[in-house]
């Protein structure tokens, strides 16, 4: 059985396959008072995005792998985003009720193109590598939504899908698109006007495409918004089998913003 926000979601397949795995789904927004919670939360994304062995395979976000950062350093960079973002009510967990673990986590924030990116030191210092990739695209991407829509991008009109993570293999898609779908509606019912996010592997990027029904942004020009690896200096060595690019993907709520 699923729970989203108190309403019971009978799916009499779905429910006999959490049976056997003895896993009560609940869904519900993070609690911005809960710090134990946002622990729990941060370590979740730290070991999917970081690395975390699943049935004998370590699955790894390419680009935190690329600068060599670890569980324990990227945990920290993710508990510092969270907390910083969780106040805007954009961060959703789904958790085991019958024994209160979280299993997966959708961090999102309200995008603001007038914000600076925060510089890091330290053992954080690689993470100024994968932002600058990451701001690159997002700048084209506004560039593009202005040219196509003559509407410049401010503060509480679109959701910035940063990390999802969930550390079941079996239950990964299901609870990956309950999770963006809450968000979806939740931004919706806000009055946000679209939201994005960056695939940085293939597996991900076939996930957002067939699960969530994000599409490609093409800029003015018709070309794709993206970043080969290859071309950077930082992320060349990253095996093409993992992912060859870093691609920027869209979503309109409100057609309007349609691009």
């Amino acid at each position: 059985m699923r729970v989203i926000d108190n309403v019971k979601y009978e799916e009499v397949f779905l429910i006999k396959f959490l049976e056997q795995l003895d896993i009560e789904l609940e869904y519900k927004r993070l609690d911005d008072k809960d710090d134990k919670l946002i622990v729990e939360a941060a370590k979740c994304l730290a070991e999917t995005f970081a690395g975390v062995t699943v049935n004998k395979e370590t699955i790894s976000e390419p680009m935190v792998q690329a600068v060599h950062l670890s569980i324990d350093d990227f945990n920290e960079f993710v508990y510092n985003y969270m907390k910083n973002v969780v106040e805007q009510g954009l961060c959703y967990i789904a958790t085991n009720r019958k024994n209160s673990r979280i299993i997966g986590v959708l961090a999102c924030e309200d995008f603001n193109p007038d914000d600076e990116i925060p510089h890091f030191t330290d053992n954080l210092e690689p993470m100024n590598k994968i932002c600058e990739l990451l701001e690159d695209l997002d700048k084209r991407l506004l560039e593009t939504i202005y040219l196509k829509t003559n509407k410049k991008i401010k503060k509480n009109e679109f959701v910035h899908m940063f990390m999802i993570g969930v550390r079941s293999d079996k239950l990964k898609k299901e609870i990956a698109k309950d999770l963006v779908k809450i968000c979806e509606d939740d931004a919706i019912k806000r009055g946000y006007k679209g939201m994005f996010l960056e695939a940085t592997n293939i597996k991900s990027a076939k996930l957002i495409s067939k699960y969530f029904e994000f599409e490609n942004v093409y800029d003015n020009e018709g070309a794709l918004i993206h970043t080969n690896y290859k071309d950077t200096e930082y992320f060349k060595d990253i095996p093409p089998e993992k992912s060859v690019d870093c691609k920027l993907f869209y979503k309109a709520l409100d057609p309007e913003y349609n691009i």
